[in-house]
């Protein structure tokens, strides 16, 4: 049982490498910044947590349709990875 809020839906965008990006200007000088890509995760009916520096997302799953035993697979990620999130409520 999640005891973290639920969401029907969480979207997160997360920064995965930076790529460098120069400029010429018009004095001919070089100038370079590092530009963070980013990938957009998504996840369904579960819940998520924010403490100190990690978001937590924690989905309950089935491990077997027979014994109907349920486990909460965890994804943790630090909140510096993170650009920006939308939750959806039910």
């Amino acid at each position: 049982m999640i005891t973290a809020p639920t969401y029907s839906k969480i979207v997160l965008l997360v920064k995965t490498n930076y790529y460098k990006r120069s400029i010429l200007t018009e004095e001919d000088d070089i100038i370079s910044d590092e530009l963070p890509s980013t990938v957009v995760v998504e996840y369904e009916d579960c819940g998520m947590i924010i403490t100190g520096d990690y978001i937590i997302i924690a989905q309950e799953q089935n491990k077997d349709d027979k014994t109907k035993e349920k486990f909460t697979d965890n994804k943790i990620y630090n909140i510096d990875e993170v650009e920006s999130f939308r939750l959806y409520k039910y």
